[in-house]
């Protein structure tokens, strides 16, 4: 484990040094997500017996830094463009040249939306009670289990799951808008955008799910970094204040992890601290127990890697046979329960071994860092960035890496098409549309003494 560790710390700080005084960069990111797991994972060497392979320290070690190689090559190759805007003593020229504009939003628009979420949630409420005649709590267990664990597919109706994706995505664009508005200091019907996102977490929620909420919340920490970074010139400082809520915020969420999947119907009796284990620590040693079997290389029936890429194209064509699911088998040792998550890196090797690892592993990088420069690009202000948005998505899937396959299961499949297509629409509406609502002024009264 010490190798592991020194390992990760050695190319985080490479990364940094590489980074151009912009820490939030893919390589960064991708590195960092790794670093609590391996150190949380120290304090179970005994209880797990965990002792990484060497092939084992060669994956996890390699292929971050093979990432790592690629991302900053490629911002080198792109350098030309990587920072538009000429900085001169930490003032970003660009805006000065062009002024700070504010998002104009239109009240009306975005009460539209905020019923249209409503809406969608009452129905998304009413679809899950329906499965079982109990609580709300037991349906969205019951649900979540139907779907991960057993072959009985339960379809939400099509309307409504395009619905779902609908609500989902104006989340991330009303997040955007919520951080651009706290950055530049403006009036923006904060309330209303807050709403807004509450009801985006809620609908993710009642299907059984945390992770989305928590997407959702990092993407909103990058849009934030972003915004403000393109704003400063990135010379980002750390406000306290900041920096105290956000701590606050982690450490209720740590707390609050285990109840929060008691609300979803996930039971556990296990304390908080080993609970987290199993989705922060665990998939080292899932990962090793996998790589010590030695069972690698798969066909196109049964690819971890891009299955629901290949399961879409399997509907689409015709090819039943090509259709599966991801095969990750729960592990325990010692008697304690370590889940059936494996990092990411599973996955590639399942396919196709330490090739597996560096083509995977290069095409991520590559995809990450061009929109990562396109998202640090100087632009019109005064409307939504929606390469901003996209990046802070695709960074959020990166940061999961340490847990699953989270970037290509969810950025290669049809669902991620969707949200492009929402979010390009809701730039639109919300850059095109001016409906205001103009309320009289009042008189002042004058009272006689």
């Amino acid at each position: 484990m010490i190798i592991l560790v020194l390992g990760f710390l050695i190319i985080i700080g490479v990364c940094f040094l590489t980074s151009q005084k912009i820490i939030l960069t893919p390589q960064m990111c991708f590195a960092l997500c790794f670093l609590p797991g391996i150190i949380y994972a120290c304090f179970y060497v005994n209880a797990w017996d965990l002792h990484p392979s060497p092939l084992t320290l060669i994956t996890m070690i390699g292929g971050t830094a093979f990432f790592a190689i690629i991302s900053i090559l490629l911002s080198k190759i792109l350098k030309k463009r990587t920072i538009s805007a000429i900085i001169i003593d930490g003032v970003n020229t660009d805006y000065l040249n062009h002024g700070f504009y504010k998002i104009r939003l239109s009240f009306i628009v975005l009460i539209a939306y905020t019923c249209i979420q409503l809406l969608t949630l009452l129905m998304l409420y009413r679809f899950i009670t329906s499965l079982t005649s109990g609580s709300l709590s037991e349906a969205i267990f019951y649900f979540r289990h139907a779907r991960v664990f057993t072959n009985n597919t339960i379809e939400v109706p099509g309307f409504l799951g395009l619905l779902k994706y609908f609500v989902y995505s104006t989340g991330y664009i009303t997040g955007y808008i919520l951080i651009h508005s706290i950055v530049y200091k403006y009036w923006c019907y904060q309330p209303l955008l807050i709403l807004n996102i509450l009801l985006s977490v809620a609908s993710d929620m009642l299907f059984g799910a945390r992770t989305g909420t928590f997407q959702l919340l990092i993407a909103m920490a990058i849009e934030f970094y972003i915004i403000y970074g393109k704003k400063s010139g990135w010379k980002v400082k750390i406000n306290k204040k900041i920096l105290l809520i956000a701590g606050v915020a982690i450490i209720a969420l740590i707390v609050g992890f285990k109840d929060i999947g008691n609300l979803l119907g996930r039971q556990s009796e296990r304390e908080n601290g080993e609970y987290l284990s199993v989705y922060i620590a665990a998939e080292i040693k899932n990962l090793d127990t996998f790589i010590r079997e030695g069972n690698f290389g798969s066909d196109i029936s049964t690819n971890q890697t891009l299955v629901n890429f290949i399961n879409l194209i399997a509907a689409k064509t015709g090819h039943n046979e090509w259709y599966h699911k991801v095969d990750i088998p729960f592990r325990s040792i010692n008697g304690h329960t370590l889940g059936n998550v494996y990092t990411i890196f599973y996955a590639f090797m399942y396919d196709g071994g330490l090739v597996g690892v560096l083509c995977f592993t290069g095409l991520m990088a590559i995809i990450c860092q061009l929109v990562f420069n396109k998202a640090i690009q100087e632009r019109d202000n005064s409307k939504i960035d929606i390469w901003v948005v996209i990046y802070s998505y695709l960074c959020c899937c990166l940061i999961f890496s340490f847990f699953s396959n989270t970037f290509y299961e969810q950025v290669f499949n049809y669902g991620f098409l969707k949200f492009i297509i929402f979010w390009i629409g809701l730039k639109l509406i919300f850059d095109k549309i001016r409906i205001n609502i103009k309320f009289p002024k009042l008189k002042k009264i004058k009272f006689a003494n």
